[in-house]
Formats: C-alpha cells, sequence, structure tokens
C-alpha cells in the first residue's frame, strides 16, 4: 500500500507540474532556417579519387528507383550518438565541395529530418573516466539535441537504462540501482525518465518520440525485468517510462524497440504479450539488419504481418550497410563483404544506397509505416572514438563482455569517407523522393556452379544462381536444368548438369558440376529446421542431433556466418558460455561393417588460448572409440576440415559427434558434418 501511494504522489506531483507549465512551445514550430557554418579545413577528395582509394567505379554514378509514399512526413532519420566523441577526437566532417561544415547541416541537406540520440544513465567507471562509444550521457545528448535543433530536424531520445551499451545478449541495471529494491528501481525508473524528459525541455529540445528501452527482446534492468521474470514485469517498467514521458507531454510518440526486424514469429509474441498487457505504446520500433536478420523479402513480410495485426506505428530505429573493405588502423569494422550473401547487396557505395531505398521502400510501403533511422552514418575511424574505451574494461569484464579495448566498428557502414568526407551514397535519401531512375537490369550471374549433393536424403540442385543488377542488388535467377542428366546421377561419383536461365535476348546457359555422395548424418549443416532468425538452445527443435552440457546454453544454432562454399546453408554451430564449460554434440546411426570417413569443418578465434579443445569422435552410447583433435585455420573468419577414417566390423548403431571443453568465453564454430563409407 506504501508503494502505490508513493508512486500515485509522484504522478499526481508530476501532473500538477505539467499543469503549470505549458508555455513549452516546440522548436519545430518557430523553425525558419539556419545560417550555414563554414569552417577552416578543406577535404579534396575528388570521385575520381574514392573510386581509386575504395576501389568503387559505382562512385561516380549513384542510382536510386523512387519510392512512393515518402513525404515531409516521413521519418528519414539517422543515429548520431558518436558525433560529439569523433569530433572530440578530431573528427572533421566534409560536404560534397570538400568544405569543413556542421554535420547536421551537412545531413539535414541531404534529406536527413529526424535524430535519434542513445541515452546512458551514467557511462563511467567509478573514478570518472569515460566507457566510449559515445559517452552519452544527458549532458551530452542535450548537446547533440540543440545542434539537431538548430537546423530543423526532430528528435528520438533513445533510452537504455543501462549505464552501457544495451542490446538482446546484455541488459545491465544502472549502478545507481543494483542495491535497490524492485520497488525503488520502480521509483527511480519513473523518476529518471520523468526528469531527463523535463531536463531537455527546460533546454527547448523536448524530444518528439522516445524509446522506453533498446532492443528489449530479452527483457532490460537486469536482474530486475529480463524475459525469464515474465512479460507482465517487462510490460510493467515499459508502462511506468511511457506514463512518464506522458506526464511531460502527451504529445511525446512512445516506442518499444526491438531486434531480429524479419523474425516475423518472435515479434508477434513479444508484442502480443505488450498488448495483453495493457501496454498503451505508439510506435513498434525495430532493427534491421539484413545480413544478421534476414532477407529483404523476410522483412517486407513481416512488416506486412505487423501492420495487419497492431493499431500501432512502425519505424525502423537501426539499419546500416558497408560500403568497402578497406581497412583502417582506428577500425575493426563488423560488416565485411563475407556477409553480402546474407545481406542481399554488393560491398559499395551503389549497393549501400540501394539497401537504404530498399529498407525505406518496405516501410513505405505499408499503412503504419512512419520512417526509419540509419545507424551512425556518421561514425569516423578516428582514435580514441571507439566502441569502449579502457575506462570500461571492469564493466565490460562485469557482465561477461569483452574486455578489450574497442576500436571503431562502424567505419566501413558510415556515409562519410574515412577522411570525413560526404559519400555519394548519402544522396539516396532525397534520390528516393526525386529519381525518375527505372533501368536496373542484370549485369552478372554466376554461370558456373558446384555443389555436394547427398543422395540419402531429399537434396536437390539449386533452383535458381545468384546474379547481381545495375543497382548492386543481389538477386535469385530461376533455372531450368536437363532432366535427363539429372536422371542419371544414382551412385556416387561427378556429374554435370546443363541448365539455362531467361534473359531478354532468350536464354542464356549455366552449368552445374556434382559431387554426389552418400553422407549418413542426419541434418548435417543444422538447415532442416529451417534458418536460425535468433539462437536456438533447445535440441529438442534440432533434427537429428543431442546434446548434453554443463552450462546451459553452451551448444546452440545460429543462422549468422556459416560456411558456405560448397552448400546454400545458412545455420551453423555456436559454442560459447561465460563460464568455463563442456559439452558433447552427437547423434547415434545406425552403420554397416565397413570403412568410414567422418569430417566437420570448425574455425575460431584467432587466439589459441581462446580456443575450445574439441575432439571429432566415433563410439557407441557414452564410450568414445576412436578420435582426432580438431584444427582451427589461423583467423577467425577460416573454416578448416578435421576428418577421422574409421573401420567397423558390425552392422550395429554407433554414436558420431564432437566433443570438448573450454574455459570462460572461449568459442568456437563447427558445420558440415559428413560421414561417408568408402569403397573396399
Amino acid at each position: 500500500m506504501k508503494k502505490m501511494l508513493s508512486l500515485s504522489l509522484l504522478i499526481i506531483f508530476s501532473l500538477f507540474l505539467v499543469a503549470c507549465n505549458k508555455s513549452y512551445v516546440d522548436y519545430m514550430e518557430t523553425f525558419d532556417g539556419y545560417k550555414k557554418t563554414i569552417g577552416t579545413s578543406t577535404n579534396d577528395e575528388s570521385i575520381d579519387d574514392l573510386i581509386s582509394i575504395y576501389q568503387d567505379p559505382t562512385v561516380a554514378n549513384i542510382n536510386v528507383l523512387p519510392v512512393e509514399g515518402i513525404d515531409d512526413d516521413f521519418i528519414l532519420g539517422v543515429d548520431i550518438s558518436m558525433v560529439y566523441e569523433v569530433e572530440k577526437h578530431g573528427g572533421i566532417y566534409y560536404d560534397a565541395d570538400g568544405q569543413e561544415r556542421d554535420v547536421f547541416e551537412i545531413l539535414k541537406e541531404h534529406g536527413i529530418n529526424y535524430v535519434r540520440i542513445r541515452l546512458w544513465n551514467e557511462p563511467y567507471n567509478l573514478d570518472g573516466e569515460p566507457y566510449g562509444g559515445g559517452n552519452n550521457n544527458i549532458d551530452v545528448d542535450i548537446e547533440l539535441a540543440k545542434r539537431a535543433a538548430r537546423v530543423g530536424m526532430r528528435i528520438l531520445l533513445d533510452f537504455h537504462y543501462s549505464d552501457f551499451w544495451a542490446d538482446p545478449s546484455k541488459q545491465t541495471i544502472p549502478r545507481a540501482w543494483a542495491d535497490m529494491t524492485e520497488d525503488e528501481v520502480e521509483d527511480a525508473f519513473y523518476q529518471y525518465t520523468y526528469d531527463t524528459i523535463k531536463r531537455f525541455e527546460k533546454e527547448g529540445v523536448r524530444p518528439h518520440m522516445v524509446q522506453i528501452g533498446n532492443e528489449i527482446n530479452n527483457g532490460f534492468i537486469y536482474p530486475i525485468a529480463p524475459v525469464v521474470r515474465g512479460y507482465s514485469r517487462i510490460a510493467k517498467f515499459i508502462s511506468l517510462g511511457i506514463q512518464a514521458v506522458h506526464d511531460v507531454s502527451p504529445d511525446i510518440l512512445t516506442a518499444i524497440h526491438l531486434a531480429n526486424g524479419a523474425s516475423q514469429n518472435s515479434l508477434i509474441y513479444f508484442f502480443d504479450k505488450m498488448i495483453e498487457n495493457n501496454v498503451d505504446f505508439d510506435v513498434i520500433g525495430l532493427s534491421y539488419y539484413a545480413y544478421w536478420h534476414g532477407t529483404m523479402t523476410q522483412f517486407e513480410e513481416t512488416l506486412e504481418a505487423l501492420n495487419d495485426r497492431y493499431t500501432q506505428k512502425i519505424a525502423v530505429m537501426e539499419y546500416s550497410y558497408g560500403f568497402t573493405d578497406l581497412p583502417h588502423e582506428n577500425a575493426s569494422n563488423i560488416y565485411s563483404s563475407e556477409l553480402e550473401a546474407l545481406g542481399g547487396y554488393k560491398t559499395s557505395m551503389q549497393g549501400q544506397a540501394s539497401y537504404i531505398r530498399d529498407v525505406n521502400n518496405a516501410v513505405a510501403s505499408i499503412e503504419n509505416g512512419i520512417g526509419t533511422f540509419y545507424w551512425e552514418p556518421a561514425w569516423l575511424p578516428v582514435a580514441g572514438a571507439g566502441w569502449a574505451t579502457s575506462g570500461a574494461q571492469s564493466y565490460l569484464a562485469m557482465q561477461g563482455d569483452d574486455a578489450g579495448l574497442g576500436t571503431v566498428s562502424w567505419a566501413n557502414q558510415a556515409l562519410f569517407s574515412y577522411s570525413g568526407k560526404v559519400l555519394p551514397s548519402l544522396n539516396v535519401f532525397n534520390l528516393m523522393k526525386t529519381s525518375t531512375y527505372d533501368e536496373e537490369t542484370i549485369l552478372s550471374y554466376d554461370d558456373e556452379l558446384s555443389i555436394l549433393l547427398n543422395l540419402r536424403s531429399n537434396d536437390t540442385l539449386p533452383s535458381s544462381t545468384t546474379g547481381y543488377t545495375s543497382l548492386d542488388r543481389r538477386t535469385q535467377i530461376p533455372i531450368t536444368w536437363n532432366q535427363d542428366e539429372i536422371d542419371l546421377m544414382t551412385t556416387p561419383g561427378t556429374y554435370t548438369i546443363h541448365g539455362t536461365i531467361p534473359s531478354a535476348s532468350g536464354t542464356l546457359p549455366v552449368v552445374i558440376t556434382v559431387e554426389a555422395f552418400e553422407n549418413y548424418i542426419t541434418n548435417p549443416s543444422f538447415e532442416d529446421d529451417g534458418r536460425a532468425t535468433s539462437d536456438i538452445k533447445d535440441f529438442s527443435l534440432i533434427t537429428g542431433w543431442d546434446v548434453t552440457q554443463n552450462v546451459a546454453g553452451t551448444v546452440k544454432v545460429e543462422g549468422k556466418n556459416p560456411r558456405q562454399v560448397d552448400n546454400a546453408g545458412t545455420n551453423n554451430i555456436n559454442i560459447y558460455a561465460t563460464s568455463a564449460f563442456t559439452f558433447t554434440l552427437y547423434q547415434d546411426t545406425y552403420l554397416t561393417a565397413g570403412n568410414y570417413r567422418l569430417s566437420v569443418w570448425a574455425r575460431s578465434n584467432n587466439d589459441n588460448a581462446d580456443r575450445p579443445s574439441v575432439v571429432l569422435f566415433y563410439g557407441q552410447n557414452q564410450t568414445i572409440t576412436s578420435s582426432i583433435v580438431v584444427t582451427y585455420g589461423p583467423g577467425w573468419s577460416d573454416w578448416v576440415q578435421t576428418i577421422l577414417t574409421f573401420t567397423i566390423t558390425e552392422d550395429q548403431t554407433y554414436r558420431i559427434g564432437i566433443e570438448g571443453s573450454g574455459d570462460a568465453q572461449a568459442w568456437a564454430h563447427f558445420d558440415d558434418f559428413g560421414l561417408q563409407k568408402l569403397e573396399e
């Protein structure tokens, strides 16, 4: 009863303050333009220079298909939370003429009308050392907001309710709340949200939209409101945050933000729970990185499903794409062209622009779509402006995260060159509204394919080949195969099958080399149950495989970075835990007497000390008869095959798999198991 009275008094007091303070005038109502700021520095990178530096001929001519439904109210936003930190460490932004300019002016003149700013409670350690990643406390964010307001951009404030990065894998409670009771945390949560919005209002930059949490698929403010404690608890805190925002102004939109923007079922499950718990929010917010979350088609289908099911508005809070693989001494970029097959676009400025256009087209095509926010387009590779500093090491270690120093991880997904010059791909935001381009054509396609085909399963030849269009989009072109040649594949061996694809002039040839074999492994690359759009730790959901492990969740199927050399798979096994672990991943299969070849592909950390010790084995039940140590490649992305040969003399059921152990935070990936009977 005391708790309810305390919160009620807070709300009544807040309503009183609102009633006494109706004089706030939104700066957008009085905005009448701005005077350009011209700096003293210049950048003489020409278009030809950009072509040469980034080895990208598309720089000279970026084409964009027009998008219907983008009007002045449609959000063409960006998250610019790193700008303060980049500039503090010497970063400078230049317009297309090479003149030093305020980055907010450059973005505004290229069609950006909204900014998103993340907010951390206390992003510094007890000694006052900043954590990095933008150091986005309230003072930093108000300065960013004022710069956005000066050029007439609206503001989205992104509460993380944490002192540092929050996402589906980590949602650490702010240090100041860690020793509070749950009732006290509720009060603090409400008051912090309310006081923050009031401070922005006092400074003349009250946000137009507020996120109650960042990528909260698994809950937030751990250990108070993780998903394992129930959705009603998550809903309670979201409602408190919404109440605090609306107690300042009912005109502010409130948003719930989730990651995995193409995962239709899991998103619907979460938002249904919010509706069931009477959460009165305005906007469904999504993160959508195609190279992590799913194809553009899956994303479009998810948007349509959300639009049909809910009345809330829908926006993409984060998305981005890489324009180059060029390294930089101050960057350790997360994106690389190895992700193109999943991302669906070439790593080029044209590919980047096409992805931006297509994400916005998908949102604009649904009735409730209100816009997008491109994530960190201005994060330049400047020394000292990384995702974490030495001051964050103890914090990261405490939550089981990488305690190493963080460099710039997003420079090759920015919309500025490494030296700060605006890229031609930034033009996409204006071109979506003004372009008349309509000449997309297929420029290239894979005409020579190869595949491993398991005669013991229902494997078929690929139904399409990959092509790239004049917009650097990756596309699938249907193939018609010669059925007479297919019918000859009845025994293991090498086969050549011919086919054709349609073209404007008729058909074009394609040929595939098929290595037909018999694999006794069930679900060898973990694809039989569909793409894993989020980690699958429950092996009752995975066909053919079983797991034993001393730390729950150590072994999981994920849909990121699979081995794709000779299959079109998307899944693979990830082994990782924050504490020391042991595991066995296995399946039992009936084999007849003979000689066999068992194999698996693996990759792991560059540092041998962080690699788990794993063996590939065969045996019966829990007894290993023969094994071999799994080897890894020289780099984290290098897949290496390990092979074990053995002979069995009796027809019966045998166990095959991998078994091993690792220290805390050791990791490895495994894919494409094979078990073939060798010829006598």
